[in-house]
């Protein structure tokens, strides 16, 4: 059983101290990010261990291309050509371009993560739990292949 053991703030960063069943109490850390559609990657400030576990939550809307907005999650990525609901047409022509999308094969427009400053991205969407593939410092960023006409971004909250 899991019970709330006290909860605080730290440096505007909520703190909350949970106990399981009669057991010590071990704290989970929720921490706001603002993630800007303007930027490839934005660095949390968050450094993580191989193994830990994160939840990685999101909200807002971040534009692209001159006002095409979307939320976390994005434009699905398909492989077939055609359709407005997906990607995969574009990654693979921004592949080779001098534009390539940060993380081909992943959702466009999509909320992202890597983990340390050369990790291999992974899809976050909205809500993502996930136990951290590496180690180092976490980077959130939208999957897109030109951020000069972007604006916007997502209010994202980090618990590990």
């Amino acid at each position: 059983m899991m019970a709330i053991a006290g909860i605080g703030m730290v440096g505007g960063v909520a703190i909350a101290a949970t106990a399981m069943g009669g057991g010590s109490a071990s704290a989970t850390t929720t921490t706001p990010i603002t993630v800007p559609a303007t930027v490839a990657w934005t660095n949390t400030g968050i450094s993580v261990t191989s193994g830990q576990l994160l939840t990685i939550t999101a909200t807002g809307s971040a534009c692209w291309g001159g006002g095409h907005c979307t939320g976390p999650y994005g434009k699905a990525f398909a492989k077939s050509i055609g359709g407005s609901t997906t990607c995969g047409q574009g990654q693979y022509a921004a592949a080779s371009s001098a534009n390539p999308f940060v993380a081909p094969g992943l959702s466009c427009d999509a909320l992202i993560a890597r983990i340390g400053s050369t990790g291999i991205p992974f899809y976050i969407g909205a809500q993502y739990t996930v136990n951290a593939p590496a180690t180092g410092a976490l980077y959130l960023g939208m999957n897109d292949n030109f951020f000069a006409d972007n604006s916007g971004s997502w209010s994202a909250s980090v618990t590990s």
